[in-house]
């Protein structure tokens, strides 16, 4: 679902004036409907179009990308954890997209060679570094 930018001001209105306490009811408002919770968990994955990455982006910057229940109930037809997902590696602003440093690469090959492709540990160590820089 391509939301427009009028779509995206009311959103932006109605948090303003009744919060972002209760995801429930300002989706509610702003769609009309009320978005069961037994439904979470229980949408089809399908690709996620230009539009939905603009509204995710959004209500992530509303509700401070850390309450992805809340917010994915403002994003039609997509879960928490596909929301949480799409942010925390796509879209998040603080995400360095950029090439890798020699540094950044051969601390890559020496992971793993030292976790023989045990991505979760060499992906630990990669954020181990990461933060000692910043």
């Amino acid at each position: 679902m391509d939301w427009t930018n009028p779509e995206n001001k009311k959103l932006c209105e109605v948090v303003k004036q009744h919060g972002d306490t209760n995801s429930q009811h300002v989706a509610s408002l702003l769609l009309g409907i009320l978005v069961p919770n037994a439904l979470v968990g229980r949408t089809r994955t399908r690709k996620w179009e230009r539009g939905e990455d603009k509204h995710l982006k959004i209500v992530a910057n509303l509700f401070g990308g850390k309450s992805w229940n809340k917010e994915a109930t403002l994003v039609p037809g997509k879960t928490q954890m596909q929301c949480r997902e799409k942010w925390c590696n796509m879209l998040d602003p603080s995400l360095n997209m950029g090439k890798w440093t020699e540094e950044e690469e051969l601390k890559l090959i020496d992971a793993v060679a030292a976790y023989d492709y045990q991505w979760a540990r060499i992906a630990d160590t990669h954020r181990q570094s990461m933060s000692e820089v910043l």
